[in-house]
């Protein structure tokens, strides 16, 4: 006996993959638009066409100014963390403990 067609399961697989595809759609548009945005801002290669208009072409400048400033903010948060970090046990290994204070400890 062949089972008919719902149109209910058809609505739920249309949202459950616009579910799926929705995050990564609105990531990949939010990276393509901050790397443009600073790509625009910073008009270091420039030209003039031949109606007297002026284009920036800094392809790949932002992606590099994302990447290190992602670096530089993950060394300062070590840093952080390192400093807040107390050591307590006698050695590297499995009794070994860290106490983190997210907040100033006296």
């Amino acid at each position: 006996m062949k089972k008919p067609f719902h149109y209910k399961k058809l609505l739920q697989y249309f949202l459950q993959g616009l579910l799926i595809l929705a995050p990564v759609a609105i990531t990949a548009y939010s990276i393509f638009w901050v790397v443009s945005s600073i790509d625009s801002w910073l008009p270091i290669f420039t030209y003039i066409d031949k109606n007297g208009l002026v284009h920036v072409r800094n392809y790949g400048i932002g992606f590099v100014i994302i990447i290190v400033a992602l670096i530089v903010i993950g060394y300062f948060s070590s840093l952080h963390h390192r400093a807040h970090c107390k050591f307590y046990g006698q050695g590297v290994g499995k009794n070994t403990r860290y106490q983190v204070y997210l907040f100033h400890h006296a």
